[in-house]
């Protein structure tokens, strides 16, 4: 009879356990080894017989008169669950061993594998096999069998056991593990993947050797932190730069992400188009000359970029967009630049890079770089920003430098002048006053410390660099403010200021790229964006210069302004005959008829006619006619001389014509031939012709 405490008196007290004694109550019965594997919550002995494994502190429990908890069906999902992970682990381990590229093993003799594993589990259903085992199993099947030797077994073969529960958990894991990795084969044939393979073999042939690569570094390692080659990150407590980039390159190449090969791609293509024209290609054993490996690495790098989906929405991605509109900037393909920062930007904000700030600067700081590059080529070219010009202040908890902050600041100032050029029919001088009291400000507050800094000789180069080229930014603003008051000639008073400060500026640009280029080690580097800056401020003074001398400001310059223009001409020819520049080539070219029209001595029988890209038309012709009456005092001149007219045609804020232009200049862009077409049709706010014979 129990007792009211529910105990048994009729049953012996069971004897108690020795010490250190860890086997369950099954396997104390049965008086064998208790087993159990690690992750495992039951013994081997249990689990092939189906016992509950319970350990003897629990049994002991219950034989002092605790109820034993009654096994529920939970318990058997939970089992069965259990054995199904098991399952699963097994056959990605198996996955893994599948040839990707369409080996030995494929699909098919991994589907075979499987049955004849399923058919081991069918015939000895007592048999304690284990998950790994059946992966050794079929692994070793892969690697030895044909598919010939499984004909007799498969999913339809009739077994007594085809209906048990594991063995309809492991046919269907078998099913969709081969779905999977059909689906992958039928992504690896994709014709986009196909197409990236194609273009890494291909890539891997033009790339140079490793005694070539060093060589070419160590000839473009003065200009890596300038023209952004290289991740700065990587160059960190570093002393040999050239051995840190090699590195950089060559661990990059080996990756299976195409995005982190296109990025090694686009910094060793800046390299190749840094290198000067007698820079020995057979030296670096290259298969052909820089300039014509550069559109194909270009072209890789793009391929690889967007055939693979996914891979350029992401932070290598982004730098990858950067790194390839400075190549395009350097190449005078300014539009093609713009849409790279476009790409770059949609991209930034789909990430949360704008509203990084103070939380990961490193992220913030990424988007700063695309704002302000947007903003600025934006200007250049007339095209709207794809952000206001306020919408994006420096975050106050990163702590930037005042060089940082001061191109900050004159990105925001270039996005409100672009704002008025593209609505200049609702805005008036006042609009221009304003920001020209906003550029002052920044001249005299942040920007202070960069704009009135002092050269010297010995300042190594990356200094001098910021310098002049943050100097050469404000100096532009200034020109682009104001230019279109200096075109109008209107005879409002109030336009004389906007006229001088375009004047001073362009003088200043002048002056700050001849400081860059004539430095203490001249400094040769391609730039064509930054040439053909240079180039539309020379012109200004040109304008200037031809003039009749009521109208022309600051006549009594004019002899020094013909120096610099005679100085830019020879800074021009020198680019162009070291970097093979198109830009510098043909501003040299134009400058040097102006300065012979200026003189009279413009003697082609064909007119120059050109369209001068973002800035409008330039004719040069030849007049025969008696000479003025103050060269005929001079014997050394022929009264029947000719003279020369110059006629220049451009826009008061639009750059150029956006209607035409846009189709014309898509490819070459600065570096077309700007004798090649010229548009009579194109309108254009301001004409003006000057005759040599009143330039005395």
């Amino acid at each position: 009879m129990a007792s009211a405490n529910g105990s048994d008196h009729g049953r012996l007290p069971s004897k108690g356990m020795r010490l250190g004694t860890k086997s369950c109550t099954e396997c104390r019965r049965r008086k064998v080894r208790c087993i159990v594997e690690p992750s495992h919550r039951e013994c081997k002995n249990c689990e092939a017989h189906g016992e509950q494994c319970i350990s003897q502190v629990s049994g002991q429990t219950r034989q002092s008169g605790h109820q034993k908890k009654p096994y529920t069906p939970l318990d058997q999902d939970a089992d069965t669950r259990q054995r199904l992970k098991d399952l699963e682990v097994a056959i990605s381990r198996i996955s893994q061993r599948v040839d990707p590229d369409g080996g030995s093993s494929s699909v098919t003799d991994f589907e075979m594998a499987a049955n004849k594993a399923l058919n081991h589990l069918r015939m000895f259903p007592e048999q304690e096999t284990r998950t790994e085992d059946l992966a050794s199993m079929m692994s070793e099947d892969l690697s030895t069998s044909s598919e010939s030797q499984w004909s007799d077994v498969g999913p339809g073969s009739t077994n007594a056991f085809q209906d048990a529960p594991l063995v309809r958990l492991f046919e269907d894991a078998v099913v969709i593990q081969s779905r999977i990795c059909q689906s992958d084969t039928d992504r690896r044939d994709s014709p986009s993947v196909n197409s990236v393979r194609q273009w890494m073999k291909t890539l891997n042939k033009l790339l140079p050797q490793m005694d070539g690569l060093t060589t070419i570094l160590k000839a473009t390692e003065r200009i890596w932190s300038v023209q952004g080659a290289f991740p700065e990150e990587i160059f960190v407590m570093s002393i040999d730069k050239v051995s840190v980039a090699e590195r950089f390159i060559l661990d990059s190449l080996i990756s299976s992400s195409p995005v982190v090969i296109a990025r090694a791609t686009l910094c060793l293509s800046i390299c190749l188009q840094q290198l000067p024209n007698d820079y020995d290609h057979q030296k670096a054993h290259l298969p052909t000359s820089p300039k014509s490996l550069l559109p194909l690495y270009m072209k890789g790098a793009e391929e690889l970029l967007f055939k693979n989906e996914g891979s350029i929405a992401s932070i290598i991605g982004i730098e990858c967009l950067l790194i390839q509109a400075k190549l395009y900037i350097d190449a005078g393909l300014p539009r093609k630049a713009w849409l790279k920062y476009r790409e770059a930007s949609s991209l930034a904000l789909a990430l949360g890079l704008h509203s990084t700030g103070g939380r990961d600067d490193s992220r913030y700081l990424l988007w700063m770089r695309i704002w302000q590059g947007e903003q600025q080529l934006s200007l250049n070219l007339g095209l709207p920003s794809s952000t206001f010009a306020s919408s994006t202040r420096p975050n106050k908890s990163i702590g930037l430098s005042p060089g940082a902050q001061t191109l900050h600041e004159l990105s925001r100032i270039a996005g409100q002048i672009n704002e008025r050029n593209l609505n200049h029919q609702d805005v008036d001088y006042s609009t221009t006053l304003e920001i020209d009291k906003n550029l002052q400000q920044c001249r005299d507050g942040v920007g202070s410390a960069l704009l009135d800094a002092t050269i010297y000789p010995e300042m190594p180069f990356e200094d001098l660099y910021k310098i002049q080229t943050a100097k050469l930014y404000y100096h532009s603003l200034c020109k682009f403010l104001h230019l279109p008051y200096l075109l109008q000639n209107s005879p409002d008073e109030r336009y004389e200021y906007s006229k001088y400060v375009a004047i001073k500026a362009s003088r200043d640009m002048i002056e700050a790229y001849q400081a860059l280029r004539n430095g203490n080690e001249p400094s040769q580097f391609i730039c064509d964006l930054m040439d053909f800056q240079i180039f539309t401020a020379a012109i200004v003074l040109v304008i200037n210069l031809l003039s009749p001398s009521g109208n022309r400001l600051d006549a009594g310059d004019s002899g020094e302004d013909w120096e610099r223009i005679h100085a830019m001409t020879e800074n021009f020819k020198s680019v162009a005959s070291t970097m093979t520049c198109s830009v510098a080539a043909q501003a040299a070219q134009l400058l040097e008829y102006l300065c012979s029209a200026r003189d009279g001595y413009f003697a082609s029988d064909e007119p120059y006619e050109g369209f001068i890209p973002y800035f409008g038309k330039v004719r040069i012709s030849k007049v025969m006619e008696q000479a003025s009456s103050a060269c005929r005092n001079d014997d050394s001149l022929d009264p029947m001389a000719f003279s020369n007219t110059v006629n220049f045609d451009s826009n008061w804020y639009m750059p150029y014509d956006q209607t035409y232009m846009a189709d014309c200049l898509m490819e070459g862009e600065l570096g077309v031939d700007w004798t090649s077409f010229v548009n009579t049709d194109a309108q254009f706010d301001w004409s003006q012709s000057y005759d040599s014979s009143k330039f005395l």
